[in-house]
């Protein structure tokens, strides 16, 4: 697997989120959905399938849960760094457990939580 920084993970699910696309916020993108498809198989082939359709639910046409979620991504450098605390819910993580702690309050709601 080739290793990415955790904000390119992040960006790459939210990519795949096509509900709340009108939205500012939203990150979806079909052309590289497309793409990505070519090179590893659609996303219902894959894990990435079943999140992007709970993040479909979650995050629906909420201009506001678009923007929060995007904060997730900057949360952590690695994704090892969110792989030794990710069995733990937002809530519950020490400032000292994260790269930006001031974004800790904005992220407790479900969608972040997924």
């Amino acid at each position: 697997m080739i290793e990415r920084p955790w904000a390119e993970l992040v960006f790459h699910v939210l990519a795949h989120v096509s509900p709340g696309a009108a939205l500012a916020p939203s990150l979806h993108d079909p052309c590289y959905v497309e793409q990505v498809a070519a090179l590893l198989g659609g996303p219902k082939l894959r894990p990435l399938g079943e999140d992007a359709r709970v993040l479909e639910v979650l995050l629906g046409d909420v201009h506001d849960a678009w923007l929060r979620v995007q904060y997730l991504a900057w949360l952590f450098r690695s994704p090892e760094q969110a792989l030794a605390v990710g069995a733990r819910p937002l809530a519950a993580l020490r400032p000292d457990e994260v790269d930006r702690p001031d974004l800790l309050p904005l992220l407790c709601h479900d969608a972040a939580e997924l």
